[in-house]
């Protein structure tokens, strides 16, 4: 029996190996050590920056409302009370002599309507009167307000009035006027303007001024000198006291009671500037004088002597009060009283009391 042949065994086709994607790595971020370090550092700079801040507006706080305590103690002091009563005195005189001014303002400005409402007179009689009430008027102006050009132009108007009369009766008042003209033209107008922005200009400098050494009203900063054993190393913890400013007070409120004075004392040389100004302005020149001393003296007492600052601001004030502010002033009298001879033969037709 024959075996059956075995038959051949095929192989299959190989599958085509497909490569597998490579599993996904893991991201880790390692820093190094002085990132860590760095961050670390930035933190806690940023932690101490935050808690000085807040301690440091504690602080500020605190101080605040100190010396706002010791700000309401000075205004019950009897010294500043008096500070502030002499200022209010000085406001309601100054305000009593601008009104006094202006009532005078007022009485001529009335005198002037008078002249104007008086009609139906002869006309002769008429510019007579007119040219009577200009040389008053140029006598008030120059006597009263200073003003050397209104009165020069008044008198010019004046005998410009007289020309237009054409009466030769009338050429010895204007010999006598045209002399006063004269003096009045060649009288230097003082620089008054010049003397007032002078004074507000030394007010606007005031803050540069540094305070004396030691206040004229309480002394009690005095600089003291610490006893040492003459060691090296205790004069040398003086003199590092010394440079960094570090001493010992009893009397911590005294700076800001000081500080407050010369406050106060500022103003009331403000004030004594301003009232200079203002008598400079009316031609007051005892009233001018007055504040300007008072000015000299507040200097002396509350600010040091040895500044430059100081020095100039006292030289300036020295210069203003002795400066000419109200020169000599001509007597205008002479041409009204040729005047009045004439008005026997030409009655004026005003009632008016002679001039003062």
């Amino acid at each position: 029996m024959t075996k059956p042949e075995p038959k051949p065994q095929t192989s299959s086709p190989a599958k085509p190996s497909v490569a597998r994607p490579p599993a996904p790595v893991k991201w880790r971020w390692n820093p190094p050590l002085w990132a860590w370090i760095f961050i670390v550092a930035a933190v806690g700079s940023s932690s101490y920056v935050w808690y000085r801040q807040r301690q440091l507006s504690t602080e500020n706080t605190a101080q605040i409302s100190e010396l706002k305590r010791q700000l309401r103690a000075l205004d019950e002091n009897p010294v500043i009370i008096e500070l502030k009563q002499r200022v209010l005195d000085q406001d309601a005189r100054l305000e009593a002599a601008l009104t006094e001014q202006q009532a005078k303002i007022n009485a001529l400005q009335q005198a002037f309507e008078v002249t104007r409402n008086v009609i139906n007179r002869d006309q002769r009689g008429w510019v007579m009167a007119e040219i009577e009430y200009l040389m008053r008027m140029a006598i008030t102006r120059l006597q009263l307000t200073y003003d050397i050009q209104g009165a020069t132009q008044a008198l010019i108007t004046a005998d410009q009035r007289l020309n237009d009369l054409a009466d030769p009766s009338v050429l010895q008042v204007r010999k006598v006027l045209s002399a006063e003209i004269t003096a009045l033209k060649s009288l230097q107008r003082p620089d008054i303007d010049g003397a007032a922005m002078q004074l507000l200009s030394i007010s606007n400098r005031l803050y540069l001024l540094p305070p004396a050494r030691q206040p004229a009203s309480q002394r009690l900063l005095s600089d003291t000198v610490e006893e040492t054993d003459g060691t090296f190393w205790a004069q040398t913890w003086v003199k590092f006291k010394t440079l960094i400013g570090l001493h010992e007070s009893n009397a911590p409120r005294t700076a800001a009671a000081i500080q407050s004075e010369l406050y106060y004392v500022e103003q009331l040389l403000r004030f004594e500037l301003e009232a200079a100004r203002q008598a400079a302005l009316r031609l007051n020149k005892e009233e001018f004088d007055k504040r300007l001393i008072n000015a000299r003296n507040l200097l002396d007492s509350h600010y040091d002597r040895n500044h430059e600052q100081v020095i100039r601001m006292r030289a300036e004030l020295a210069a203003l009060q002795e400066s000419k502010l109200i020169p000599a002033l001509p007597d205008i009298s002479g041409s009204l009283n040729e005047l009045r001879k004439l008005l026997t033969k030409y009655p004026s037709p005003l009632k008016v009391e002679p001039a003062q």
